[in-house]
């Protein structure tokens, strides 16, 4: 059934006449073997060509456009862990491609799959969210601005989050304050339990943004998060956003995430990228995207997770200390939390979280997570 909502890649005009060298990605992924019948994928490109809710011109035509910059650059893996599995079929309608998106990832998501998709709008997302059938998903967005505006002027794209599903958690990464409302950003940040990174905080420390990759289910870029000369094909244009290095840092961190995500970058408009510069770009993000995930580890403490240094923070006003966990290895952190149902959790976090916890500071990770139920 599958098979009648994609459109295989060896079918796409894109793959079909690439020419590369014996080490690029584009030979890698057109010897793969089939993504059904290979039981080691680890991760499966998909491009949405579907913008019909947004307000922006040509967005669906940016899946072939990145992978044929991404097919140029070198292979990530020896072995068959990544696969392009081709583009959904657009639908009559926009619903019609929604519900095609949704099967697809739901049944990748069931062979434990990682998803790296190539958008098409940014609204995209909302099928991606529902095609994990997961309760209570936390949602990781990078972008310049919240996307929560009001009125008939603006496309589903630009107020997604308006309609994220009850139970979501939402984190936002590269935000710029004179872009959004802080009092609209921080009511949103609440209902859905969120943390911010603004753009200044997470150049100051790109390390901060490590743990909120990490528990991500999805994760959702826009391109407009970037430079605007960082980055050509963007509709919205900004001298301020992401320098390329930093996405893809940022990309690195969300491959490397063992909790099983879905990818997606969204908004790059290949009309306004003639010298393709823009899909470049987005290629090297997804290229360091797929880098981090054939070579992730599941660190993810277990038990008593004795392999582990644990320390033991008294705060002031808690019951309890606050433990942490750091594995000797990588060096990534985690909590536990105490929630308000009286269930002990461990989150992710970083050593500025340990700090902060040694100076008497209960950290923000900790209360927003203690505030579930």
């Amino acid at each position: 059934m599958l098979n009648d909502l994609l459109i295989p890649a060896n079918e796409l005009t894109v793959v079909r006449l690439f020419q590369g060298s014996s080490d690029s990605l584009g030979k890698q992924l057109i010897q793969s073997e089939a993504w059904g019948e290979n039981p080691k994928l680890k991760v499966a490109i998909l491009g949405i060509p579907e913008s019909r809710l947004s307000r922006f011109e040509g967005l669906e035509n940016a899946p072939d456009l990145i992978r044929e910059q991404l097919y140029q650059l070198t292979s990530v893996s020896e072995s068959a862990l990544v696969a392009d599995i081709g583009n959904v079929r657009p639908g009559n309608t926009p619903a019609d491609t929604y519900a095609a998106v949704r099967m697809v990832v739901e049944s990748l998501a069931a062979k434990g799959v990682q998803v790296l998709v190539f958008g098409g709008s940014q609204d995209l997302t909302l099928p991606l969210l529902a095609g994990k059938q997961k309760a209570n998903q936390t949602l990781t967005v990078i972008d310049d601005r919240p996307d929560y505006k009001a009125g008939d002027e603006f496309g589903v794209d630009e107020n997604f989050l308006e309609k994220l599903p009850a139970g979501s958690t939402l984190h936002l990464l590269g935000t710029q304050a004179y872009f959004s409302s802080s009092d609209k950003t921080e009511d949103l940040l609440k209902q859905y339990r969120g943390i911010q990174l603004p753009l200044g905080d997470l150049r100051e420390n790109i390390s901060e943004s490590e743990p909120v990759l990490r528990e991500a289910d999805v994760i959702s870029f826009d391109f407009g998060a970037l430079k605007a000369h960082e980055a050509p094909g963007q509709q919205r244009l900004s001298p301020n956003g992401l320098y390329g290095e930093e996405a893809c840092q940022l990309a690195w961190y969300a491959g490397m995430s063992t909790r099983l995500n879905i990818t997606g970058i969204f908004g790059y408009a290949p009309s306004l990228d003639l010298q393709r510069w823009g899909a470049m770009m987005a290629a090297q993000i997804a290229w360091y995207f797929l880098k981090g995930a054939v070579k992730q580890k599941d660190e993810e403490p277990q038990g008593e997770a004795t392999d582990f240094l644990h320390y033991m923070v008294p705060v002031e006003g808690l019951d309890e200390p606050i433990v942490f966990l750091k594995h000797p290895i990588s060096g990534r952190w985690w909590m536990e939390v105490n929630s308000k149902k009286n269930e002990e959790v461990r989150i992710a976090c970083s050593e500025n979280d340990y700090l902060l916890a040694q100076k008497n500071e209960i950290p923000e990770r900790w209360i927003r997570h203690w505030g579930i139920g």
